[in-house]
């Protein structure tokens, strides 16, 4: 009996010989409580299963915190990649809403 391996590829799975991998993306978001306070990093502790998903995660963020930057990471097989990353400061120091 063989086994099936499901890839996410952008929130949609594949399926193929092998075992069952997907892809996880994983938030996290540079903060501040208020203009003054220093900024903090915000690493969420679980995985969202697509990108729709993890751009969710960000702009429920945004409505709670004083975000000054986002970025997505995956990985695979070890490796690191950053699949998103925005900075919402301008050249003033102004949050961009």
């Amino acid at each position: 009996m063989g086994h099936r391996r499901s890839r996410m590829l952008d929130g949609k799975a594949k399926a193929s010989e092998g075992v069952i991998d997907m892809k996880q993306y994983w938030v996290s978001l540079l903060v501040q409580e208020n203009e003054k306070s220093k900024p903090w990093l915000c690493s969420m502790t679980s995985s969202c299963l697509s990108i729709s998903e993890a751009m969710s995660v960000i702009e429920k963020g945004r409505k709670n915190y004083r975000v000054l930057s986002a970025w997505v990471d995956t990985y695979e097989n070890n490796v690191k990649s950053i699949v998103f990353h925005e900075c919402y400061v301008d050249a003033v120091g102004n949050i961009e809403q």
